[in-house]
């Protein structure tokens, strides 16, 4: 083969710019685009499976694809698997450090884990970004009042144990410092649906697909309200 031969060739297995990429499934080749729409509808439509499946089969093609990450994490969330909802939030946030749903699920994920002190700094990250949210501040109150609840029972804030009085009471003072300031920035927020109802036992109903459905990840979706709606 000559030289322009092995040019046109080499060409030929080239990535074109701008094209999808495509994987092969059991109805034959889809776009990562296509998957991640598709497994939009199987979560809307309650098959949680389905749409890990689809969405792992996007990602296997476009590991960083920040939409399907973030909709994964929010599957996990639902499904109270708190540590790969966490894992997947990480990567989220490694590619785009300040994504707000991927802080907000995080710091979902971590409370449940017991992680309060890291729940803590993401609730902080997510409100400097959004400081009017009102669902994120109601949020915070409630981490903050369990951090003091654990603080006066002596068990520590997070995975820390306070055994000293002096340090107990200085602890104190601090959660009700952020109390007080995360309740002076709610003020004139637009109200939404909290994700964090997604781990109560109302989470498996049929009517919870359709209100968190609103929160699944659009193309070219930015930043903004951290917020459940009924599409």
């Amino acid at each position: 083969m000559g030289l322009d031969g092995r040019k046109a060739s080499a060409m030929e297995n080239e990535k074109v710019e701008g094209e999808e990429e495509v994987v092969e499934t059991g109805k034959g080749k889809k776009s990562v685009e296509e998957l991640r729409l598709a497994g939009n509808e199987a979560f809307k439509g309650g098959e949680m499976e389905r749409a890990g499946q689809l969405w792992a089969a996007a990602l296997a093609t476009d590991p960083t694809n920040v939409a399907v990450l973030s909709n994964r994490a929010m599957l996990h969330l639902k499904i109270k698997d708190f540590t790969a909802c966490l894992a997947d939030c990480e990567a989220v946030l490694r590619i785009e450090p300040g994504h707000v749903k991927a802080l907000h699920r995080r710091a979902l994920a971590r409370r449940q884990l017991g992680e309060l002190d890291a729940a803590c700094a993401d609730y902080r990250a997510l409100l400097a970004k959004l400081p009017g949210n009102k669902q994120a501040a109601a949020e915070y109150r409630a981490l903050l009042q369990e951090v003091r609840g654990r603080v006066t029972e002596g068990e520590g804030s997070g995975t820390r144990e306070v055994t000293d009085e002096s340090e107990r009471k200085e602890e104190k003072k601090e959660v009700k410092m952020e109390e007080d300031a995360v309740n002076e920035k709610d003020t004139e927020a637009d109200v939404s649906v909290s994700e964090d109802t997604l781990l109560s036992g109302e989470a498996h109903r049929a009517s919870s697909a359709s209100k968190v459905s609103g929160n699944l990840e659009k193309k070219g979706d930015g930043e903004g309200e951290v917020k459940v709606v009924t599409p």
